[in-house]
């Protein structure tokens, strides 16, 4: 069960989290075991089942979980549970980065990766400006404000997962039921809730501003069409109250309160095309 913001409140709100890696009393690893749904036997189901789990927004939530469950437990500023946080966040922090390094290769593959094995991540000389998108990034996201001093982050939008349809951008929409007929230039700003469809981005992004450029073509008949690309301005990164974050944001929000750490901002370079055609 996931805590209340209240709960957690309980707990000192100044408290340092250390980087992995930092110097801290020796408890062993301090790794959690991330479990995929329990499939009986061996065998090509129960891999499919496990690299499935890796790949679904699951295992994060699990992860944050883990970690909430303990921090309720044990306190916030324990040095065991300082040591607990940092190994955990430090496994994500590793599988992102090599999400970014190998492109292509599965998040269980990520996590797992022998060289530099996981328990050997630093954050101080093995974080990356550059976040994957994937499963893994809401919790480096987390990390990014607990130890980053601020310095600024990127994930390219293509890796983000956007679903934008035309006729939710209002000036396409109102141009479409005017009633007119022909080619128009499109060029505005626009908000867009990426939590609506996806808990992953919307966990570290939330609503973003985008801005689309493009061309409608509207037929005599009433059908149209719309060509054109996406691109997005940089998003802030902090734990200001919301309602769009959903489960995962809201326990990063939760975990985030309970640390001193830096807002930041996060680059969201490229750009993405979009081409879709209606009847009004």
């Amino acid at each position: 069960m996931l805590l209340t913001y209240k709960e957690l409140c309980m707990e000192t709100l100044t408290v340092h989290a250390p980087s992995p890696s930092t110097n801290l009393p020796s408890y062993g690893n301090g790794a959690f075991s991330l479990s995929a749904p329990h499939v009986p036997g061996a065998g090509p189901l129960l891999v499919q089942v496990v690299y499935s789990f890796f790949q679904s927004p699951n295992m994060c939530l699990q992860a944050l979980t883990q970690l909430e469950d303990y921090i309720k437990k044990h306190g916030a500023s324990n040095p065991l549970t300082l040591q607990i946080i940092s190994t955990n966040i430090g496994y994500f922090c590793n599988a992102d980065r090599n999400l970014v390094l190998h492109p292509g290769i599965s998040v269980y593959d990520a996590y797992h990766f022998a060289k530099p094995a996981p328990s050997q991540y630093d954050y101080r000389s093995m974080n990356m400006k550059q976040m994957s998108g994937n499963v893994t990034t809401p919790i480096v996201a987390l990390a990014h404000y607990l130890w980053g001093n601020g310095a600024e982050r990127s994930v390219n939008i293509a890796n983000i997962g956007l679903k934008i349809s035309p006729m939710k951008i209002n000036q396409i929409k109102d141009i479409i039921k005017s009633g007119v007929v022909g080619t128009f230039p499109v060029s505005t700003k626009f908000t867009h809730a990426t939590g609506d469809y996806n808990v992953i981005t919307g966990a570290y992004l939330g609503n973003i501003t985008l801005k689309t450029e493009g061309t409608l073509t509207i037929s005599a008949n009433g059908s149209w069409t719309y060509n054109g690309v996406v691109r997005s301005y940089d998003d802030k990164y902090d734990f200001n109250a919301s309602t769009h974050r959903g489960i995962i944001g809201e326990s990063l929000t939760r975990l985030g309160a309970m640390f001193s750490g830096k807002e930041y901002q996060i680059l969201l370079p490229g750009e993405i095309h979009i081409k879709e055609s209606g009847k009004r």
